[in-house]
């Protein structure tokens, strides 16, 4: 398929050559009528997680976390559904998921100045409740 010119989608290709798979591409070129990786999966985890955990900066490592968040949280049902991101029903799931490995990124990369935890099951938990849910007063006054 060829890539058209897109509004600054984030593609996440499998492509194997010379013996290599599993490549991922950060690529401008999707058609605009595609999902907007970034709008609606990336940027909603990836700035909650840094907001949470008083990121100081977000290099590059950090945006290849959230992306790798978001494949890594296909389920069964969606790769039989042929589908590159999960389904928008899970969003907060997702959302959840991007913003656990970016805190613990960025916890990694020295540049958390409010550590969460320190393993992934303490920071996901954390982030819970501290992530809004419709009914749950206050849910943000932890940040």
């Amino acid at each position: 398929e060829d890539l058209q010119p897109g509004a600054g989608m984030l593609a996440v290709r499998s492509r194997a050559c010379d013996g290599r798979a599993g490549e991922l591409h950060a690529c401008p070129y999707l058609p605009t009528a595609r999902m907007q990786v970034n709008n609606v999966y990336i940027f909603p985890g990836l700035s909650f997680g840094a907001v949470s955990c008083h990121a100081r900066t977000l290099p590059d490592e950090v945006f290849l976390a959230a992306a790798e968040a978001v494949a890594r949280s296909l389920n069964d049902k969606d790769i039989s559904e042929d589908r590159v991101v999960p389904h928008p029903d899970r969003i907060r799931e997702v959302g959840l998921n991007v913003a656990t490995a970016v805190a613990l990124e960025c916890l990694r990369l020295g540049l958390a100045d409010k550590p969460l935890g320190s393993s992934e099951v303490e920071v996901r938990a954390t982030l819970q409740t501290m992530m809004w849910a419709p009914g749950r007063p206050n849910a943000n006054s932890k940040l």
